[in-house]
Protein backbone atom coordinates (compact mmCIF):
# COMPACT_ATOMS: atom_id res chain seq x y z
CA UNK A 1 0.00 0.00 0.00
CA UNK A 2 2.52 2.17 0.17
CA UNK A 3 2.35 3.35 -3.53
CA UNK A 4 -0.96 5.13 -2.06
CA UNK A 5 1.21 7.45 -0.52
CA UNK A 6 3.79 8.78 -3.91
CA UNK A 7 5.85 5.88 -3.93
CA UNK A 8 7.90 4.10 -1.09
CA UNK A 9 9.66 6.42 1.44
CA UNK A 10 13.21 5.30 2.79
CA UNK A 11 12.38 4.86 6.29
CA UNK A 12 14.41 3.06 9.18
CA UNK A 13 11.54 2.24 11.52
CA UNK A 14 8.10 0.85 11.11
CA UNK A 15 5.35 0.45 13.23
CA UNK A 16 1.84 -1.57 13.30
CA UNK A 17 -0.69 0.46 15.58
CA UNK A 18 -4.16 -0.89 16.52
CA UNK A 19 -6.01 0.07 19.03
CA UNK A 20 -9.47 -0.26 20.86
CA UNK A 21 -9.89 -4.23 19.56
CA UNK A 22 -12.59 -4.73 22.26
CA UNK A 23 -13.00 -8.48 22.43
CA UNK A 24 -15.18 -10.40 24.15
CA UNK A 25 -17.60 -13.47 24.71
CA UNK A 26 -20.74 -12.82 22.37
CA UNK A 27 -23.97 -14.56 23.28
CA UNK A 28 -23.96 -17.06 21.22
CA UNK A 29 -20.42 -17.46 23.00
CA UNK A 30 -17.90 -16.81 20.38
CA UNK A 31 -15.19 -14.56 21.68
CA UNK A 32 -14.64 -11.83 18.71
CA UNK A 33 -14.41 -7.99 18.78
CA UNK A 34 -17.67 -5.84 19.58
CA UNK A 35 -17.85 -4.92 15.92
CA UNK A 36 -18.64 -8.39 15.64
CA UNK A 37 -22.13 -8.23 17.27
CA UNK A 38 -24.14 -7.33 14.43
CA UNK A 39 -22.04 -9.65 12.15
CA UNK A 40 -22.21 -12.79 10.54
CA UNK A 41 -20.61 -16.22 12.44
CA UNK A 42 -16.80 -15.92 12.30
CA UNK A 43 -16.91 -12.03 11.25
CA UNK A 44 -13.61 -10.71 12.85
CA UNK A 45 -11.88 -7.45 11.48
CA UNK A 46 -9.22 -7.91 14.17
CA UNK A 47 -8.23 -11.30 12.24
CA UNK A 48 -9.12 -9.66 8.71
CA UNK A 49 -6.27 -7.11 9.84
CA UNK A 50 -4.21 -9.66 10.54
CA UNK A 51 -4.77 -11.36 6.64
CA UNK A 52 -4.33 -8.04 5.33
CA UNK A 53 -0.99 -7.23 6.62
CA UNK A 54 -0.14 -11.05 5.37
CA UNK A 55 -1.77 -9.58 2.12
CA UNK A 56 0.61 -6.71 1.51
CA UNK A 57 3.49 -8.12 2.81
CA UNK A 58 3.86 -5.67 5.45
CA UNK A 59 7.37 -5.66 7.49
CA UNK A 60 7.44 -3.68 10.43
CA UNK A 61 9.56 -3.03 13.66
CA UNK A 62 7.07 -3.05 16.34
CA UNK A 63 3.86 -3.47 17.09
CA UNK A 64 1.79 -0.81 18.87
CA UNK A 65 -1.35 -0.83 21.22
CA UNK A 66 -2.84 1.79 23.01
CA UNK A 67 -5.16 -0.41 25.01
CA UNK A 68 -8.85 -1.73 25.18
CA UNK A 69 -7.98 -5.22 24.26
CA UNK A 70 -10.80 -6.99 25.70
CA UNK A 71 -14.40 -5.40 26.36
CA UNK A 72 -15.13 -4.94 30.30
CA UNK A 73 -12.19 -7.33 31.44
CA UNK A 74 -13.71 -10.16 29.59
CA UNK A 75 -11.33 -12.68 30.39
CA UNK A 76 -11.84 -14.42 27.50
CA UNK A 77 -11.42 -11.65 25.18
CA UNK A 78 -8.04 -10.67 26.87
CA UNK A 79 -7.20 -13.74 26.13
CA UNK A 80 -8.03 -13.64 22.31
CA UNK A 81 -7.28 -10.40 21.65
CA UNK A 82 -3.55 -10.63 23.14
CA UNK A 83 -3.32 -13.72 21.12
CA UNK A 84 -4.20 -11.62 17.70
CA UNK A 85 -1.29 -9.14 18.81
CA UNK A 86 1.29 -11.64 18.99
CA UNK A 87 -0.06 -13.02 15.34
CA UNK A 88 0.58 -9.73 14.08
CA UNK A 89 3.72 -9.31 15.58
CA UNK A 90 5.01 -12.43 13.77
CA UNK A 91 3.13 -12.07 10.67
CA UNK A 92 5.10 -8.63 10.41
CA UNK A 93 8.38 -9.92 12.10
CA UNK A 94 8.18 -7.26 15.10
CA UNK A 95 10.69 -7.40 17.40
CA UNK A 96 8.37 -6.07 20.35
CA UNK A 97 4.87 -5.66 21.08
CA UNK A 98 4.07 -2.90 23.22
CA UNK A 99 0.70 -2.11 25.08
CA UNK A 100 -0.74 0.46 26.75
CA UNK A 101 -3.07 -0.57 29.44
CA UNK A 102 -6.84 0.69 28.50
CA UNK A 103 -9.83 1.10 30.75
CA UNK A 104 -11.62 -1.82 29.42
CA UNK A 105 -8.52 -4.09 30.83
CA UNK A 106 -9.24 -3.08 34.40
CA UNK A 107 -12.74 -3.33 35.26
CA UNK A 108 -13.43 0.64 35.09
CA UNK A 109 -16.98 -0.67 33.28
CA UNK A 110 -17.89 -3.56 35.75
CA UNK A 111 -21.15 -3.50 36.64
CA UNK A 112 -21.73 -6.69 37.75
CA UNK A 113 -23.80 -5.65 41.18
CA UNK A 114 -22.32 -9.12 42.79
CA UNK A 115 -19.15 -7.30 43.57
CA UNK A 116 -20.92 -5.12 46.04
CA UNK A 117 -22.90 -7.13 48.04
CA UNK A 118 -22.23 -7.42 51.35
CA UNK A 119 -19.93 -9.92 52.72
CA UNK A 120 -19.31 -11.30 49.71
CA UNK A 121 -15.92 -12.02 50.41
CA UNK A 122 -16.29 -14.90 47.43
CA UNK A 123 -16.45 -12.79 44.57
CA UNK A 124 -13.39 -12.44 42.45
CA UNK A 125 -12.80 -8.67 42.12
CA UNK A 126 -9.29 -8.69 40.68
CA UNK A 127 -8.77 -6.05 38.37
CA UNK A 128 -5.30 -6.38 37.45
CA UNK A 129 -4.37 -9.98 38.17
CA UNK A 130 -5.40 -11.51 34.10
CA UNK A 131 -3.44 -8.55 32.93
CA UNK A 132 -0.16 -9.29 35.28
CA UNK A 133 -0.15 -12.98 34.37
CA UNK A 134 0.78 -12.22 31.02
CA UNK A 135 4.58 -12.75 31.39
CA UNK A 136 4.82 -10.76 28.32
CA UNK A 137 2.70 -7.60 29.22
CA UNK A 138 2.81 -5.33 28.49
CA UNK A 139 5.97 -5.39 27.01
CA UNK A 140 7.71 -8.41 25.31
CA UNK A 141 10.77 -6.37 26.16
CA UNK A 142 10.68 -7.35 29.29
CA UNK A 143 10.25 -11.15 29.32
CA UNK A 144 11.94 -11.97 32.63
CA UNK A 145 12.41 -9.06 33.99
CA UNK A 146 10.77 -7.61 37.14
CA UNK A 147 10.68 -3.38 35.32
CA UNK A 148 7.26 -4.25 34.68
CA UNK A 149 6.25 -4.62 37.99
CA UNK A 150 7.94 -0.37 37.88
CA UNK A 151 5.40 -0.35 35.43
CA UNK A 152 2.55 -1.52 37.60
CA UNK A 153 3.61 0.77 40.78
CA UNK A 154 5.07 4.01 39.25
CA UNK A 155 2.47 4.30 36.90
CA UNK A 156 5.02 4.46 34.01
CA UNK A 157 8.44 3.08 32.63
CA UNK A 158 10.77 3.50 29.83
CA UNK A 159 11.61 0.80 27.23
CA UNK A 160 15.54 1.29 25.15
CA UNK A 161 15.36 -0.67 22.24
CA UNK A 162 18.29 0.67 20.12
CA UNK A 163 17.16 3.58 17.84
CA UNK A 164 13.82 4.00 19.64
CA UNK A 165 12.95 5.52 23.31
CA UNK A 166 9.21 4.17 24.70
CA UNK A 167 7.62 6.13 27.63
CA UNK A 168 5.29 3.77 28.73
CA UNK A 169 2.22 5.58 30.55
CA UNK A 170 -0.67 3.93 32.72
CA UNK A 171 -3.03 6.02 32.19
CA UNK A 172 -5.47 3.83 33.58
CA UNK A 173 -3.20 3.58 36.67
CA UNK A 174 -6.43 4.39 39.25
CA UNK A 175 -9.46 2.76 37.62
CA UNK A 176 -8.79 -0.26 40.13
CA UNK A 177 -10.27 1.95 42.56
CA UNK A 178 -13.51 1.45 40.99
CA UNK A 179 -14.68 4.81 41.59
CA UNK A 180 -17.19 6.77 39.05
CA UNK A 181 -14.77 9.69 38.72
CA UNK A 182 -11.94 7.68 36.99
CA UNK A 183 -14.21 5.52 34.56
CA UNK A 184 -13.88 8.01 31.60
CA UNK A 185 -10.86 9.94 32.01
CA UNK A 186 -6.85 8.64 32.31
CA UNK A 187 -4.91 10.19 34.84
CA UNK A 188 -0.66 10.80 35.80
CA UNK A 189 -0.49 11.51 39.12
CA UNK A 190 1.72 14.83 40.30
CA UNK A 191 4.49 12.50 42.23
CA UNK A 192 4.57 10.34 39.01
CA UNK A 193 5.04 13.83 36.82
CA UNK A 194 7.96 14.79 39.54
CA UNK A 195 9.76 11.88 38.90
CA UNK A 196 9.16 11.58 35.51
CA UNK A 197 10.66 15.19 35.10
CA UNK A 198 13.67 14.30 37.15
CA UNK A 199 14.38 11.64 35.24
CA UNK A 200 13.56 11.96 31.37
CA UNK A 201 16.82 13.74 30.06
CA UNK A 202 18.86 10.82 32.01
CA UNK A 203 16.66 7.94 30.27
CA UNK A 204 17.20 9.52 27.29
CA UNK A 205 20.80 10.49 27.64
CA UNK A 206 21.51 7.27 28.56
CA UNK A 207 19.43 5.33 25.30
CA UNK A 208 21.21 7.55 22.45
CA UNK A 209 17.62 7.03 20.99
CA UNK A 210 17.01 9.45 17.81
CA UNK A 211 12.88 8.41 18.00
CA UNK A 212 10.85 9.20 21.03
CA UNK A 213 7.41 7.87 21.51
CA UNK A 214 5.32 7.91 24.21
CA UNK A 215 2.53 5.46 24.72
CA UNK A 216 -0.74 5.95 26.41
CA UNK A 217 -4.61 5.11 26.35
CA UNK A 218 -5.94 8.18 27.09
CA UNK A 219 -5.56 11.50 24.95
CA UNK A 220 -3.46 13.49 27.32
CA UNK A 221 -4.97 16.56 25.31
CA UNK A 222 -8.62 17.73 24.55
CA UNK A 223 -10.15 15.48 22.12
CA UNK A 224 -12.98 17.38 20.37
CA UNK A 225 -14.72 17.44 17.20
CA UNK A 226 -16.74 19.96 15.50
CA UNK A 227 -19.34 17.54 13.81
CA UNK A 228 -20.08 15.03 16.61
CA UNK A 229 -19.56 14.78 20.48
CA UNK A 230 -16.59 12.50 21.66
CA UNK A 231 -16.81 13.45 25.24
CA UNK A 232 -15.88 16.03 27.38
CA UNK A 233 -13.73 14.66 30.08
CA UNK A 234 -9.85 15.26 29.68
CA UNK A 235 -6.68 12.77 31.12
CA UNK A 236 -6.12 14.49 34.73
CA UNK A 237 -2.38 15.88 34.11
CA UNK A 238 -2.52 14.99 30.57
CA UNK A 239 -1.39 18.86 29.69
CA UNK A 240 1.34 18.61 32.12
CA UNK A 241 2.38 15.85 31.02
CA UNK A 242 3.01 17.32 27.43
CA UNK A 243 4.58 19.93 28.85
CA UNK A 244 7.41 17.42 30.70
CA UNK A 245 7.84 15.90 26.93
CA UNK A 246 8.39 19.40 25.50
CA UNK A 247 10.89 20.09 27.63
CA UNK A 248 13.41 17.54 27.27
CA UNK A 249 13.74 19.36 23.92
CA UNK A 250 13.37 16.28 21.54
CA UNK A 251 10.39 15.73 19.54
CA UNK A 252 7.86 13.03 20.68
CA UNK A 253 5.37 10.97 19.35
CA UNK A 254 2.27 10.20 21.32
CA UNK A 255 0.30 7.34 20.43
CA UNK A 256 -2.82 6.64 22.43
CA UNK A 257 -6.47 5.22 21.87
CA UNK A 258 -9.86 5.10 23.82
CA UNK A 259 -11.66 7.73 21.71
CA UNK A 260 -12.17 5.52 18.78
CA UNK A 261 -12.02 8.15 16.10
CA UNK A 262 -8.10 8.78 14.57
CA UNK A 263 -7.01 12.50 14.48
CA UNK A 264 -3.34 13.74 14.09
CA UNK A 265 -2.84 17.15 15.35
CA UNK A 266 0.28 18.55 16.93
CA UNK A 267 -0.04 19.19 20.78
CA UNK A 268 0.33 23.08 22.63
CA UNK A 269 3.71 24.21 22.97
CA UNK A 270 5.77 26.69 21.76
CA UNK A 271 7.73 25.08 18.98
CA UNK A 272 8.81 21.45 20.13
CA UNK A 273 5.39 20.32 20.93
CA UNK A 274 4.82 16.77 20.56
CA UNK A 275 2.70 14.94 17.53
CA UNK A 276 -0.44 13.40 18.73
CA UNK A 277 -1.52 10.13 16.82
CA UNK A 278 -4.67 8.99 18.30
CA UNK A 279 -5.73 5.88 17.17
CA UNK A 280 -8.94 5.00 15.91
CA UNK A 281 -10.56 1.66 16.72
CA UNK A 282 -10.07 -1.61 14.89
CA UNK A 283 -12.75 -3.87 16.53
CA UNK A 284 -15.38 -1.44 19.03
CA UNK A 285 -18.99 -1.38 17.93
CA UNK A 286 -19.43 1.92 16.03
CA UNK A 287 -22.96 1.29 14.61
CA UNK A 288 -25.66 3.77 16.46
CA UNK A 289 -22.26 6.18 17.73
CA UNK A 290 -22.19 9.72 15.90
CA UNK A 291 -18.25 8.72 15.36
CA UNK A 292 -19.71 6.17 13.53
CA UNK A 293 -20.97 8.11 10.60
CA UNK A 294 -17.48 10.20 10.17
CA UNK A 295 -14.95 7.41 10.62
CA UNK A 296 -14.10 3.62 10.04
CA UNK A 297 -12.92 1.35 11.99
CA UNK A 298 -8.58 1.80 11.20
CA UNK A 299 -5.47 0.22 11.60
CA UNK A 300 -2.20 1.68 10.96
CA UNK A 301 1.38 1.44 9.86
CA UNK A 302 3.67 3.98 10.39
CA UNK A 303 7.17 5.04 8.83
CA UNK A 304 9.30 6.90 10.93
CA UNK A 305 13.08 8.55 9.57
CA UNK A 306 15.74 8.13 11.84
CA UNK A 307 17.59 11.37 12.25
CA UNK A 308 21.36 11.85 11.83
CA UNK A 309 21.65 14.91 13.34
CA UNK A 310 23.11 16.14 16.90
CA UNK A 311 19.45 17.28 17.59
CA UNK A 312 16.71 14.93 15.40
CA UNK A 313 13.86 15.76 13.80
CA UNK A 314 10.49 13.53 14.25
CA UNK A 315 9.17 12.91 10.61
CA UNK A 316 6.84 10.00 9.80
CA UNK A 317 4.55 8.97 6.78
CA UNK A 318 1.15 6.89 7.78
CA UNK A 319 -0.23 3.85 5.85
CA UNK A 320 -3.88 3.72 6.76
CA UNK A 321 -6.91 1.02 6.62
CA UNK A 322 -10.42 0.99 6.63
CA UNK A 323 -12.72 -1.45 7.18
CA UNK A 324 -15.34 -1.10 4.35
CA UNK A 325 -18.11 -3.79 3.14
CA UNK A 326 -16.08 -6.22 5.33
CA UNK A 327 -12.79 -6.09 3.84
CA UNK A 328 -9.69 -3.54 5.04
CA UNK A 329 -8.94 -0.94 2.27
CA UNK A 330 -6.87 2.14 1.58
CA UNK A 331 -8.38 5.04 3.88
CA UNK A 332 -8.72 7.30 0.90
CA UNK A 333 -11.95 8.84 1.26
CA UNK A 334 -12.82 12.08 3.91
CA UNK A 335 -14.89 9.28 5.92
CA UNK A 336 -12.38 6.53 7.02
CA UNK A 337 -10.57 8.35 9.17
CA UNK A 338 -6.98 9.17 9.01
CA UNK A 339 -6.19 9.16 5.55
CA UNK A 340 -3.14 7.14 4.33
CA UNK A 341 -0.28 9.07 2.84
CA UNK A 342 -0.69 11.95 5.15
CA UNK A 343 2.37 12.38 7.80
CA UNK A 344 3.60 14.49 10.49
CA UNK A 345 6.69 16.56 11.22
CA UNK A 346 8.51 17.83 14.13
CA UNK A 347 9.44 20.93 13.18
CA UNK A 348 6.53 21.22 11.84
CA UNK A 349 6.57 22.05 7.67
CA UNK A 350 5.43 25.70 6.16
CA UNK A 351 2.45 24.95 4.11
CA UNK A 352 2.71 28.34 2.39
CA UNK A 353 6.20 27.56 1.40
CA UNK A 354 4.96 24.63 0.15
CA UNK A 355 2.64 25.85 -2.05
CA UNK A 356 5.12 28.60 -3.47
CA UNK A 357 7.78 26.09 -4.36
CA UNK A 358 4.83 23.89 -6.01
CA UNK A 359 4.08 26.71 -7.95
CA UNK A 360 7.50 27.33 -9.10
CA UNK A 361 8.33 23.64 -9.87
CA UNK A 362 5.15 23.52 -12.10
CA UNK A 363 6.15 26.31 -13.63
CA UNK A 364 9.73 25.06 -14.15
CA UNK A 365 8.44 21.97 -15.97
CA UNK A 366 6.23 24.11 -18.22
CA UNK A 367 3.26 21.62 -17.33
CA UNK A 368 -0.36 21.51 -17.96
CA UNK A 369 -0.73 19.83 -14.35
CA UNK A 370 1.29 17.50 -11.96
CA UNK A 371 -0.99 14.32 -10.80
CA UNK A 372 -0.45 13.88 -6.64
CA UNK A 373 2.74 11.58 -6.86
CA UNK A 374 4.41 14.27 -9.22
CA UNK A 375 3.56 16.68 -6.91
CA UNK A 376 4.92 14.69 -4.14
CA UNK A 377 8.38 14.23 -6.33
CA UNK A 378 9.23 18.09 -6.69
CA UNK A 379 7.95 18.87 -2.86
CA UNK A 380 8.68 15.92 -0.97
CA UNK A 381 7.34 17.50 2.46
CA UNK A 382 3.71 16.75 1.22
CA UNK A 383 4.28 13.22 2.29
CA UNK A 384 4.69 14.69 5.85
CA UNK A 385 1.46 16.85 6.11
CA UNK A 386 -0.93 16.00 8.65
CA UNK A 387 -4.83 15.95 8.17
CA UNK A 388 -5.68 19.50 8.84
CA UNK A 389 -2.93 20.87 7.25
CA UNK A 390 -3.93 19.39 4.07
CA UNK A 391 -6.62 21.57 3.90
CA UNK A 392 -4.30 24.21 4.74
CA UNK A 393 -2.44 23.57 1.96
CA UNK A 394 -5.29 23.64 -0.95
CA UNK A 395 -6.29 27.07 0.78
CA UNK A 396 -2.76 28.22 -0.12
CA UNK A 397 -2.46 26.98 -3.60
CA UNK A 398 -5.89 28.76 -4.82
CA UNK A 399 -4.38 31.96 -3.27
CA UNK A 400 -1.56 31.41 -5.67
CA UNK A 401 -3.61 30.96 -8.64
CA UNK A 402 -3.53 27.23 -8.47
CA UNK A 403 -6.60 24.63 -9.64
CA UNK A 404 -6.91 21.10 -7.75
CA UNK A 405 -9.05 18.23 -9.39
CA UNK A 406 -10.25 17.08 -5.88
CA UNK A 407 -13.25 14.78 -5.86
CA UNK A 408 -15.64 15.21 -3.17
CA UNK A 409 -15.28 12.18 -1.17
CA UNK A 410 -11.42 11.92 -1.31
CA UNK A 411 -9.37 12.98 0.96
CA UNK A 412 -6.03 14.17 -1.69
CA UNK A 413 -6.89 15.71 -4.88
CA UNK A 414 -6.12 13.94 -8.19
CA UNK A 415 -4.23 16.31 -9.78
CA UNK A 416 -2.97 20.77 -9.69
CA UNK A 417 -2.83 22.95 -12.08
CA UNK A 418 -1.58 26.99 -11.87
CA UNK A 419 -2.84 29.75 -14.12
CA UNK A 420 -0.47 30.59 -16.80
CA UNK A 421 1.03 27.05 -16.80
CA UNK A 422 1.40 25.44 -20.09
Amino acid sequence: MDQLSGGVMATDVKIVVISDLHYRKHANNEVRPAAAARGAVGYDPVAAFVDALRRDDVRADYVICPGDITDRASPEGLKLGWEKLNEIKEVVGARHLIAATGNHEVCSRDDNPSHDAAGNAEASVDPLGMLQALSDYPSSHWNGVERKWIYWGKGYEFISDGSVLFLLVNSSHFHPTMRMNEFERGRISDYALKLLSDEIDQKIEESGAKIFIALLHHPPVSHESLTHSLGRIEMFNGSRLVEVLENSGFPWLILHGHKHAGRLIMAQGAGNQPIVFAAGSIGADLVGHQVGLHTKLQGYVLSLQVSDEALPALKGSVTAYAWVDNSWVPATATNHGIPTGCGFSSPGVNVNAMAESLRDKVAEQNADFLTLSEMQGVVPELRYLMPKQVDQFRRAVVRLGGAFTWPDNQFFPDDVSFEGGK
